[in-house]
């Protein structure tokens, strides 16, 4: 879910309460008047450095926990929208964001940045970053739809597979390979397997709810749903192939 207005950022006090024995949580506000680019914050994604990095409307910022530092496409090369809409960290540390238009790197060595588009007119709006056990980036885009961005290659392919719409919100692939997504349509789509070209779509759908998240918790299968009803979970193994499921 996108965060709006206000950034907030938790900072973790270990020591405990003498009185009551719990942990003590302090929050401190940074706005524009701390430094912050823009007040409506996208997302928010950690280095392997331990720094914040900020996405909003208008611009990144790197926060090392006492000043942020501000990356635009006016003043920084290789980012070319302003708009920061989602973040995602490989393995490598590299730091990946979805923009309103294209799909921007941040090399961690290099500490460079650098945009990849597709040779369509139409700008790549990326809502959603996600990786699969191959290193491929799964984009959900709400212009170009689904797809696979190979980091090595540098260069985007479609699934092999067809979905019935171009506005994709959010996308999830599990360690199995199977894949989840939801469209704006407020549709979700779970693929199984991902392998089989021109597999046919069995569906869920959750009516009238907007989706706003796809996980899967460290200690469970199932996948966890966020929407603005209390959280749904879903377990791919209850599944027969080409069913439609309707969850209330």
């Amino acid at each position: 879910m996108k965060l709006h207005n206000w950034l907030f950022v938790l900072i973790i006090l270990f020591s405990k309460s003498l009185l009551h024995g719990q942990t003590t949580y302090r929050f401190n506000n940074y706005t524009i008047n701390e430094g912050l680019s823009q007040s409506s914050v996208t997302c928010i994604i950690q280095d392997n450095t331990n720094s914040l990095w900020v996405g909003t409307q208008d611009g990144l910022n790197r926060f090392d926990g006492k000043s942020f530092e501000i990356f635009n496409s006016d003043e920084t090369k290789g980012i070319e929208s302003e708009y920061i809409r989602c973040s995602f960290k490989t393995k490598n540390g590299n730091l990946w964001f979805g923009t309103s238009n294209g799909l921007t790197k941040y090399d961690v060595k290099k500490e460079e940045f650098k945009t990849y588009l597709t040779l369509k007119k139409t700008p790549l709006q990326i809502e959603k970053i996600t990786v699969d056990n191959d290193g491929n980036l799964w984009l959900a885009s709400l212009t170009s739809g689904l797809l696979i961005f190979n980091p090595n290659t540098e260069k985007f392919s479609l699934p092999p597979f067809s979905i019935p719409s171009k506005k994709i919100l959010s996308v999830y692939v599990a360690e199995n390979k199977d894949l989840f997504l939801n469209t704006s349509f407020l549709t979700s789509y779970f693929v199984k397997p991902l392998e089989v070209p021109n597999h046919k779509l069995p569906f869920f759908v959750l009516k009238e709810h907007l989706i706003y998240s796809l996980s899967i918790p460290f200690v469970s299968s199932e996948l966890n749903i966020s929407n603005d009803l209390p959280s749904n979970l879903f377990n791919p193994s209850c599944v027969p192939t080409h069913k439609l499921f309707v969850l209330s």
